[in-house]
């Protein structure tokens, strides 16, 4: 049976002998937008009904559509960890990039703090730019090799400066010793530092602003397994002391799972399943789901499921089941479509989930 995630983050990281008692330093002296939330009970992110589609460029005519986020709805807790995982190219990342502002989005509202946020990249206030930061998912390809790590940061501390009133200098300092590091750092070349420090800096950055939300964009995947851990560690711990709201995605539900207070699986663009992080690694309800366990280096569940591989067509996705043409479980009727099906707190996109929830 799996274990549950409360006694296996006890262990600490696997095989790295790390525990989740270590804290960065530093803190929010004035973090207000947090507490609001927490005091009104209100999510600090809603998502309504977001999609995304790109469309392939041709010479001739109009290119082919490809659906990377269909009607995905979500809210983020105050001082919550939110996992997404699913496979590559599933929308996890493009979901992060949306709500970000890093790209624009066609349809879909959002809420930060309950007061509306602009999906359309170039329009929203310094405020709103602030409010929300995107970790990238490669260190190396984030930092200009040419340019010291003090001049990537520099962007966002003026932004602060001007949100906030705080200096540059000061701005920076506070983010390099809020993920362990210190201004020494700042001086160097990216190719002087290691990957963990990078991964670090970039965090940093994102911290600048003073965000009530980062997203993580893969932030584990390009490390050694024992750096994995420490930065996974470190978002606990900022978690806890600077009370930061977050969403981690990954393709890998081990990572998830080791720190994530919630889950959300998502399919081609679609959740296929939403619960708390425990419950999904002790109980997957959704065809998809299991088969990322089993696919996993968690314990293997005990009904493990392999599916087919994967030959879709991006452009093409079937009426009902996106999951069906791989789903070794599927019959007819999931050829129709399926919705969201809420059952003891847990929200699966299958018709087989009020049988598996029993």
């Amino acid at each position: 049976m799996p274990v549950p995630v409360e006694e296996d983050a006890r262990r600490g990281w696997r095989g790295t002998g790390v525990t989740h008692h270590e804290s960065p330093t530093g803190s929010y002296d004035d973090a207000t937008g947090i507490d609001a939330e927490v005091e009104s009970g209100r999510p600090v992110l809603s998502v309504r009904e977001l999609s995304k589609t790109y469309t392939t460029k041709r010479l001739i005519g109009s290119g082919k559509g490809y659906q990377a986020l269909s009607n995905v709805s979500l809210d983020l807790r105050a001082g919550e960890i939110l996992g997404v995982v699913g496979e590559s190219g599933c929308g996890k990342s493009t979901l992060g990039k949306v709500i970000a502002g890093v790209e624009t989005t066609g349809i879909g509202g959002a809420e930060v703090g309950g007061q509306p946020l602009d999906l359309a990249q170039g329009t929203r206030t310094r405020d709103q730019r602030r409010q929300v930061q995107f970790v990238y998912q490669s260190p190396r390809g984030s930092f200009n090799p040419a340019r010291r790590v003090s001049a990537a940061l520099r962007y966002n501390a003026r932004l602060a400066r001007e949100v906030t009133g705080e200096p540059v200098d000061d701005a920076l300092e506070r983010a390099v010793k809020s993920v362990g590091l210190g201004a020494q750092h700042l001086d160097r070349y990216p190719n002087e530092l290691s990957g963990g420090q990078l991964q670090r800096l970039s965090i940093g950055r994102a911290l600048i602003t003073r965000p009530d939300i980062v997203f993580l964009d893969e932030p584990t995947s390009s490390l050694d397994v024992s750096v994995r851990g420490e930065i996974l560690n470190l978002l606990t711990g900022l978690r806890e002391s600077m009370g930061l709201s977050m969403i981690l995605v990954s393709h890998d539900l081990d990572v998830i799972s080791y720190v994530a207070d919630r889950i959300l699986v998502i399919y081609v663009g679609q959740i296929v399943e939403e619960g708390s992080a425990s419950d999904i690694v002790a109980r997957p309800a959704h065809p998809y789901t299991r088969a990322l366990l089993t696919a996993s280096s968690l314990p293997d569940p005990a009904e493990p499921l392999e599916l087919a591989v994967d030959v879709r067509d991006a452009s093409f996705l079937p009426t009902g089941c996106r999951l069906a043409p791989r789903c070794p479980l599927a019959e007819a009727r999931c050829s129709e479509p399926q919705h969201l099906v809420a059952s003891h707190g847990r929200s699966v996109r299958c018709w087989k989930a009020e049988s598996t929830l029993r």
